[in-house]
């Protein structure tokens, strides 16, 4: 017997950067891609998404080291994603 994964859509409308070069968002973005993509496999989504809970998910703020890297970046915005993920499943809207 195999293990069945139910299919997983993240779309993020909206990623506010504010202090970055205008040039490293594509960078940040993978790393972001890359980084919820191994979390979510890894560890699933949180109870209310897999319950079907859609809607909007207010990710948080983090602080950065001074000279990050867009791998930094784009981990520490996944991180934050995903923890909000699992506090609060979203919020429907």
């Amino acid at each position: 017997m195999g293990v069945t994964r139910d299919a997983v859509t993240l779309h993020i409308e909206e990623l506010v950067l504010s202090g970055f070069p205008p040039g490293s968002r594509h960078a940040i973005g993978d790393a972001v891609q890359a980084e919820l993509t191994r979390l979510l496999g890894e560890g699933g989504v949180g109870d209310a998404v897999a319950r079907g809970g859609q809607g909007d998910l207010e990710g948080g703020t983090f602080r950065l080291p001074e000279r990050p890297n867009a791998l930094a970046s784009g981990s520490g915005i996944a991180h934050q994603v995903y923890a909000a993920l699992h506090q609060r499943g979203g919020k429907n809207g």
